[in-house]
Parts: C-alpha cells; sequence; structure tokens
C-alpha cells in the first residue's frame, strides 16, 4: 500500500486536479486494513524512481521520398539524461505539413504531396526530428495531342502536358520544354510550366517535342489553309453587248483572314442563256454576254459560296427566232418575210421597262409594279405568235367553214432585234387636229431605226415585205399603224402617207407601228387598216361600198362584211362585242348583193374553233394575265373572220362577165400587181374616175389612197365616190376637218388649194378631161 500511496505522493503537485471526494476516497483506502482496522502501515524501504525521457532520436533524421502515396517507417529511441534507452517509452508523432507527409501513430509517414515536412515523435518533454522532403520524379509524361491540325494561317492553338510519378500521379509544378522541329511552319510559345501556345506560320508539317528530364514526347503537326470565306469582285458586273467578257476574280480567305493562293473555284451561272461563266485560273471566272438580262454568278469551295451580278444590257440584240414564228404557214401562194424591231428603254437599273417614256404598266391594273424586260418580251413573244397566225388564218377563204382551206400567205420572221432605248424622235406627227397634236408629239425616225438594223439588205436581198416596229404611244411618241415604202406608188398605207417619212428600196415594204402596252388585236387592227388603204386605192367603190357597207354619202350601214372598226351588225366603232344579230351576207358576199344572208353578231366570230398556237389562245373575253393583255379571243376573232371572208384563194364569186381576184395578192406582191394593173375583179368596176393632184405637196384621200405632187389615179366606179382631205382654216371651222367631196363617174377632177383658207386648206374641184 506504500507504493500505492508514494505514487501519489509523487503527483501530488497536481492534486488540485482531482475532484476532493475522489481524494477522500483515495486516504481512506490507504488507511484501512485488511482486516477493515484504521491501524497505521508498517514502514518499508522507498522504491526505484521510474526514468524520465531526455532525448528522442529518429531514424532516420531526413529522407526522401520520389512518388506520392510512398511510405517510410520511422524508428524513435527515447534515452534519459544519462543517454540510457528507454524501453517501452510512449512516443506521440506529428508532421508540420500534413499535406506533404503524414505520420502514423507507428510513425509511418506517407508522401501526400510535394514539399518538406518535419516529422516530429515525443516522449515526456522529449522530443526528436525528421526531416521528410517529397519530391516526386518524372516518370511519365504525356500531351493532349498526339497529332494536331491546324487549318488557317495565324491560327493558335493550345497544348498541354501531364507529367506523373511513377505511381501514376500528377506531379504539381513539374515544368515540360516545347520546342518546334521548324519553326516557319509552326512558332511555339511556352505558356505555363506544363503548355504552350502554337501559331501556324506557313503551310506544312512538323513536329513538336515536348521534355522533361530524360522523358520525350513528339506530337505530329499540320498546317493547312482551310476555306472560311469567299468574295468575288467586281460584285457588279456589266455587259455593254452580246459576246462581251468580263473576268471575276474569288479571294478565298481561311478563318484567320489570310488569303489561300492555290485554290480551285467552282463556278455557275443561274442564267446561262444571259451570261455564261468558266474557269481560265485557278481564281478566276471569264464571264460572257449571252443577251440581255441579268445573272448571278457564283464562286463556290466546297460549302463556301459567294456571289457577283451580271447585267448583260446591249443596247441591240439579235434574238434566236421561234421555230413556229420562222416557218410559213404550209400551202401558202405567197411567203411574207418580216423583220421585227422592238424598243425597250430599260429603267435605271437595267432589269425593268421605263414607265416613264413607255407608260406602261398602267394603273389601276398593275397599281405600283413595274415591268420587267423579259415580261415585256414574253408578252410580245405571245402577241408575235398571235399576230402571225391571225394574218395567216385570215388569208384562209372562209376557213371558218372548211379547214382544208389553203392560206395565200405564209408568215416568216427572218430577223428579229431588240433595242433596249427610246425610240428614236422624228419628225412633228401631223397634219392632225390640234387636240391631237397637243404637247409636240412625234413619230420616230425610221431613217435612223431602219438604218440601224440594216433594212436595206433584208428589203432588197432577203425579200422582206413587212416591217413590225414594236414600241409605244406615250410622252410624245406616236407610230402610225401602217406605212408604205413603194418605188411603184409610194405610199398606200393609213398613214399621212409622206413619201419622204421612210427610205424608199428598189421594193415596196411596209412597216407597221405595234404598241406592246396594247395587244395583238390592235396590232392586226393595223393590217386591217392597210388593208382598206390598198384595196381601197385599187377599187374604192367597189371596196368601201359593195364590201364594206358604206353608202355613197360616207354614212355607214349594216349588213353587209364590215370594216376593221365596225362588224356587219352594229355602226358604232369598236363594237366587236355587241351581240345583236343582223342579217348580212358577209358569208356569201357577191358585189351585187345576190349571195345569201344570214343572221350575224358577235357570237358567230367569238364561237368559231381556230387552231392557235400551244400558249398563245385567247381567251373569252375575260380578263387575261399581264403578259398577254385582256378581252381578246372576239376582237381577234373577228379580224380572222371579216379576212377569211374577203375574196381569196379560188374563191369564185362573180363580177360581171368576170370574177373576184384573189385580193391577198395586193398584200403578197404588190409592185407586180399594180403593174400588170389588177383589179378588184377581172373586169373594171365601172367608169372611170381621175383625180389629179395639183396642190404642191402629197395628199392623203380618205378613199382612192396618196396621190404625190403632179400624180394623176385613174378609179373605176358605177356610182358616185365620197373622198376627203383635210381642211384646217375654212371660214366658220373650229378644228381640222374632213371635207368631203362628191366624184361622178365619168368624170375628172384635181386637188388644189383652198380659195377661201390658209394656204394647207384643200379641196377637189372638177376638170376638164
Amino acid at each position: 500500500m506504500r507504493i500505492a500511496f508514494r505514487e501519489w505522493s509523487l503527483r501530488s503537485v497536481h492534486s488540485h486536479l482531482i475532484p476532493s471526494a475522489v481524494l477522500l476516497l483515495v486516504v481512506l483506502a490507504g488507511c484501512a486494513g485488511g482486516d477493515g482496522s484504521t491501524s497505521n502501515p508498517t514502514p518499508t524501504s522507498p522504491a526505484p524512481a521510474a526514468p524520465v525521457p531526455a532525448t528522442v532520436r529518429i531514424t532516420p533524421d531526413s529522407s526522401g521520398l520520389y512518388s506520392l502515396g510512398d511510405t517510410l517507417l520511422l524508428r524513435a529511441s527515447v534515452s534519459d539524461a544519462s543517454g540510457r534507452v528507454i524501453d517501452g517509452a510512449s512516443v506521440s508523432w506529428s508532421s508540420s505539413a500534413p499535406a506533404v507527409g503524414s505520420v502514423s501513430s507507428a510513425g509511418l509517414v506517407t508522401s501526400v504531396g510535394q514539399g518538406t515536412a518535419t516529422i516530429t515523435a515525443v516522449s515526456g518533454v522529449a522530443s526528436g526530428r525528421s526531416v521528410i522532403v517529397v519530391r516526386p520524379d518524372a516518370a511519365t509524361l504525356m500531351v493532349s495531342d498526339s497529332v494536331l491540325e491546324m487549318t488557317a494561317l495565324g491560327a493558335t492553338s493550345a497544348i498541354r502536358a501531364a507529367v506523373a510519378d511513377a505511381r501514376g500521379n500528377p506531379i504539381g509544378g513539374a515544368r515540360v520544354t516545347w520546342t518546334s522541329g521548324n519553326p516557319a511552319v509552326v512558332a511555339v510559345q511556352q505558356s505555363t510550366d506544363t503548355s504552350a501556345t502554337l501559331t501556324a506560320t506557313s503551310v506544312g508539317s512538323t513536329t513538336l517535342i515536348a521534355s522533361i528530364g530524360a522523358l520525350r514526347k513528339n506530337t505530329a503537326i499540320t498546317v493547312r489553309q482551310v476555306p472560311a470565306s469567299i468574295t468575288v469582285s467586281p460584285a457588279a458586273i456589266s455587259l455593254g453587248s452580246v459576246g462581251a467578257t468580263a473576268q471575276a476574280t474569288a479571294l478565298v480567305r481561311d478563318a484567320r483572314g489570310h488569303v489561300i493562293e492555290d485554290v480551285q473555284i467552282e463556278w455557275n451561272s443561274s442564267a446561262p442563256s444571259v451570261a455564261s461563266v468558266s474557269a481560265t485560273a485557278p481564281r478566276v471566272g471569264l464571264v460572257t454576254a449571252i443577251s440581255r438580262g441579268q445573272s448571278v454568278i457564283t464562286a463556290r469551295v466546297n460549302t463556301t459560296a459567294a456571289t457577283a451580278t451580271a447585267v448583260v444590257t446591249p443596247s441591240m440584240v439579235v434574238e434566236n427566232i421561234d421555230s413556229y414564228l420562222a416557218t410559213p404557214a404550209s400551202g401558202s401562194l405567197w411567203e411574207m418575210p418580216v423583220l421585227v424591231v422592238r424598243y425597250l428603254p430599260p429603267s435605271a437599273d437595267g432589269q425593268h421597262l421605263n414607265i416613264v417614256r413607255t407608260g406602261f404598266p398602267r394603273p389601276p391594273s398593275h397599281p405600283g409594279r413595274l415591268a420587267t424586260l423579259s415580261e415585256i418580251r414574253s408578252r410580245i413573244d405571245v402577241m408575235d405568235r398571235r399576230v402571225k397566225f391571225m394574218l395567216e388564218e385570215g388569208s384562209r377563204f372562209r376557213g371558218y367553214a372548211n379547214s382544208g382551206t389553203l392560206p395565200s400567205l405564209g408568215y416568216r420572221i427572218v430577223h428579229y432585234v431588240t433595242i433596249y432605248e427610246p425610240l428614236p424622235k422624228g419628225p412633228v406627227a401631223g397634219p392632225c387636229a390640234p387636240a391631237d397634236c397637243e404637247g409636240s408629239w412625234h413619230f420616230p425616225d425610221y431613217h435612223d431605226i431602219l438604218a440601224r438594223v440594216n433594212a436595206k439588205y433584208w428589203v432588197e436581198t432577203r425579200g422582206v415585205k413587212e416591217i413590225w416596229v414594236w414600241g409605244y404611244h406615250f410622252a410624245g411618241m406616236v407610230q402610225p399603224e401602217s406605212n408604205m415604202s413603194s418605188p411603184t406608188t409610194g405610199d398606200i398605207s393609213n398613214s399621212f402617207r409622206w413619201n419622204d417619212d421612210l427610205p424608199v428600196y428598189d421594193r415596196t415594204y411596209t412597216l407597221y407601228g405595234y404598241n406592246f402596252g396594247r395587244t395583238n388585236n390592235e396590232a392586226v387592227h393595223n393590217h386591217g387598216h392597210q388593208l382598206e388603204a390598198i384595196l381601197g386605192h385599187v377599187e374604192p367603190t367597189l371596196f368601201w361600198k359593195d364590201f364594206v357597207g358604206q353608202f355613197a354619202n360616207g354614212v355607214w350601214r349594216t349588213g353587209r362584211a364590215g370594216w376593221t372598226h365596225m362588224p356587219p351588225n352594229t355602226t358604232v366603232d369598236y363594237d366587236y362585242h355587241n351581240a345583236t344579230q343582223v342579217s348580212s351576207d358577209i358569208e356569201d358576199w357577191q358585189p351585187e348583193q345576190n349571195g345569201g344572208t344570214r343572221l350575224i353578231g358577235s357570237t358567230r366570230w367569238r364561237d368559231l374553233v381556230y387552231n392557235w398556237p400551244s400558249g398563245s389562245v385567247p381567251t373569252i373575253d375575260g380578263p387575261e394575265d399581264f403578259s398577254q393583255g385582256s378581252r381578246q379571243r372576239a376582237e381577234s376573232q373577228w379580224y380572222i373572220y371579216w379576212m377569211q371572208n374577203m375574196p381569196g384563194r379560188n374563191s369564185g364569186i362573180p363580177f360581171f362577165t368576170g370574177q373576184m381576184t384573189n385580193w391577198w395578192r395586193f398584200t403578197g406582191d404588190w409592185d407586180a400587181a399594180i403593174q400588170e394593173r389588177m383589179g378588184l375583179a377581172t373586169v373594171p368596176n365601172g367608169l372611170p374616175i381621175t383625180i389629179r393632184n395639183d396642190y404642191t405637196g402629197g395628199v392623203h384621200l380618205s378613199a382612192g389612197g396618196g396621190l404625190a405632187p403632179g400624180e394623176t389615179r385613174t378609179l373605176h366606179s358605177r356610182e358616185s365616190v365620197t373622198v376627203s382631205v383635210w381642211n384646217c382654216g375654212k371660214p366658220g371651222a373650229t378644228a381640222c376637218l374632213m371635207d368631203p367631196y362628191l366624184l361622178t363617174p365619168g368624170k375628172s377632177y384635181r386637188v388644189t388649194s383652198h380659195p377661201d383658207g390658209p394656204e394647207h386648206n384643200l379641196t377637189i374641184v372638177e376638170r376638164s378631161p
């Protein structure tokens, strides 16, 4: 029991830490005998003192660990002050940097992170230290890319390396050295200990070397330029004539904006019929003008493309001729070669028709809508086909009743020219009433037009008999409906019959002024008036009175064949849609009214079935689309029906002791018909009427045609003939008038200045034979 007491005595210095109740229990226990008595213990010898740790030595006192997770067992030797080792001394272990090296209660050190850790062993008041250095050695080197491609000059790319120790643990702070095998292809710049920035400097291939210590890692690098953008210059290509060429250059760049020199471009044209394009060099396309219009030129590399706009704006284009227009009707007696010229002044953009010049299209049918030149060309194409068909079909004598009837005329367009300019201004239109000539309206300069298209060659060498000029009636420009040039008779046409407004060649031709702002109806209407001019010139009474149905005093009547303005059932101009039925001999016309009659109204001609060319069939009096005009069918078929009832091929219509001639010869071969003194019938039409022009200029008679100064014309008639001349200043007159004069068969007359009026007032007076 003394030993226990002594032990507590040795620690009495700490007794204040023990609760008093415990101390009391200890004291009582120490004083009690084995038998429970309380007598004092017997004194004994003192026990030896416990050894006190004075030093702690750790083995090893320093060491290195070269992989994370490596371990090292440290041993601690505890000695007292005299240097004797204290066996079984209690030791506690600690680390100054557990994140570098941790230590267990048994002294086992484990490397955790790079750095230095001091491991301390404590026994009592003594302690010892061991310095542990954790320094992982590079055992493996990994690079983020083993093969790298760069697609643009100047492009940059980051590359990274990962260094690990033998246990595969990443080594922080390890410095990797980067080297480019060819800095001229790829330049390298160190970014961090383990990363670098690469810059592509030229096209090629090289190797990037990453190294740390004895470790090496190679990365293959290729630099090529991948097209990222493309531009075409010039962006707008203007070609001023067919066949003209221009170069388009494509500039291809990579993603960093550097030009790619050696690259193949695929070239395409959105409208090859307007402008074609072909590659002539790696980055060059040759654009060639084919016809007027606009095309988008595309340069493409893979999926990257750019465009330029090619605008072909030739002032004059020779057109390809549609096969239908180039083929005359089968079986015709007279071929009618035609030269077509169309004037289409463009707007500022070169793509639309100039509405200021032409007034087309007009509101309200297409408000705010400009017509493209392509639309106008298509519109005229349709009307050309219709005009050709109507003229050929009209020359089939009563072809509506016999589909096998052969035509007298076969039209063939031999030359077609489009001029993208305004009509050239010619002489002032007139003479005409002030209201009609207000604003100084002009005819086109036909000398300029025909010289430009070499009409002399086409008339004299290629036999052209008609010239169709598509233009417009607007803004001070107006065309005569028909205009003849003839070395045989002079101008016999529905114009003012000036013999100097057209060039005169060695044979007759007729120029028709068509208005593309209107329709094919008005175009054929012009031919109707030309028929009236030439047939009325040959024999005015037989044509105007007997065929058309005009009284001697000029008043119109119904029941005969009618004329361009009036079908047989009306005396109102342009009344083609009048369904009123009137008895007429038009389908069995004979001069002496010996033929049969039938009730005739607009449904008769409107509902006839004609074999219109495909794509050109007029609708039944309904509005048509923008390209074709409106209210076509009834008026169109009136002209065909009317012409088919004129005496034509094998008509056999009797007249006195003879019969009607083929009136279409005057259209098909005017010069020969006149030179042979051919009439509308094989025998003269009554007594002669002679008219001489004693005026200083050419005059135009409403019946009988034109007369040059000093010219005399002889007509034959069975009844009086009414003709008219202009009167612009007779006393009491308020405007220009057509004064009628009655000419009696068997007498002679002359045209002269009116004695009561200004210089240009004319009159017709009787003269001695």
